[in-house]
């Protein structure tokens, strides 16, 4: 595995193995590997034929700096266990190189009202981060696939829209340039935001069920284990889908969980998997998404399940 700081040298480099016929696949971190991690490199290595792994701890997307200073940094383990793992290219940038202009006044995206809510609303400010260096990293490593777990299920909508935003952009450049551009020259460019599909991988859990993260390793081993509790309920919603309204469903399993001591709901809702609205009469699909502060520690997790329950 190659471990590369600068954007300079890697962007040239994966379009000459673009333009070789290599396809790219791509997985953003920040770092603190873990299993789930890794299962991200496992999906990248089987649909592409080249694997980039990025490890930065975004600055952007934390509101509260206590928080950014807290966050685990490991560079030397996470490597080891990317090459271990079948990584080709390990992207290890310093924040001057992600952001060269500053961290301040990056372009805007309309997220349709998904950087608002649930994390959103709790933390002001950090999907917007998110978005801003997402952009960054998918015009650096160019790729085929963009493999994200749906851990952070709000997070992958949040990509989602933004690759969508992106290509409109393409287009609507390409668009405006096509009396200087032909159009056979615009399908010759070697890599465009069309090329880039997001790729939403399973959670992996441990054995009590907690979802994997690099947060995990803040946790006691006695509320590590406790933890677990998050996911049971969350089985237990789904399980009263048949008998329960959803509201009573998500007061209840709220309930539950504040009674556990040392653990804080921030929200643990029922909504339509597809747009994180409501669910409604067309709802097929429903995400049972939540946040719990465990000893202080904001774990994040999430269900999908078909609506209505048979």
């Amino acid at each position: 595995m190659q471990v590369i700081t600068r954007r300079s040298a890697l962007t040239p480099l994966l379009l000459r193995l673009r333009a070789e016929g290599h396809t790219i696949g791509f997985v953003p971190t920040m770092g603190a590997l873990h299993e789930g991690h890794i299962s991200l490199v496992a999906e990248s290595r089987q649909r592409a034929s080249i694997t980039v792994a990025s490890v930065f701890v975004n600055p952007t997307q934390f509101n509260d700096p206590a928080d950014l200073e807290k966050y685990p940094r490991q560079p030397e383990q996470d490597a080891q266990m990317l090459e271990k793992a079948g990584c080709d290219y390990l992207y290890l940038p310093g924040v001057e190189d992600v952001y060269p202009n500053g961290t301040q006044g990056g372009p805007l995206f309309d997220l349709g009202g998904l950087d608002t809510r649930l994390e959103g609303a709790s933390r002001p400010g950090h999907f917007a981060g998110v978005a801003q260096v997402v952009q960054v990293l998918v015009e650096t490593a160019v790729p085929d696939y963009l493999c994200m777990g749906q851990k952070d299920f709000q997070q992958c909508m949040v990509v989602q829209a933004l690759l969508q935003q992106m290509r409109a952009e393409f287009d609507r450049k390409a668009a405006a340039a096509q009396d200087t551009l032909q159009e056979s020259e615009t399908e010759s460019l070697l890599w465009t935001p069309h090329h880039t599909s997001l790729v939403i991988c399973p959670i992996i859990r441990e054995a009590h069920g907690l979802a994997m993260s690099s947060r995990n390793v803040r946790l006691s081993p006695e509320l590590r284990l406790r933890a677990g509790a998050i996911y049971a309920t969350m089985q237990y919603a789904a399980s009263l889908l048949p008998v329960l309204s959803i509201d009573t469903i998500s007061q209840v399993c709220t309930e539950n969980l504040n009674a556990e001591p040392d653990f804080k709901v921030d929200y643990f809702l029922l909504l339509d998997a597809a747009g994180l609205q409501a669910v409604h009469a067309q709802t097929t699909e429903i995400v049972i998404i939540t946040a719990v502060l465990v000893g202080g520690v904001r774990l994040l997790d999430n269900m999908v399940v078909a609506y209505p329950t048979v």
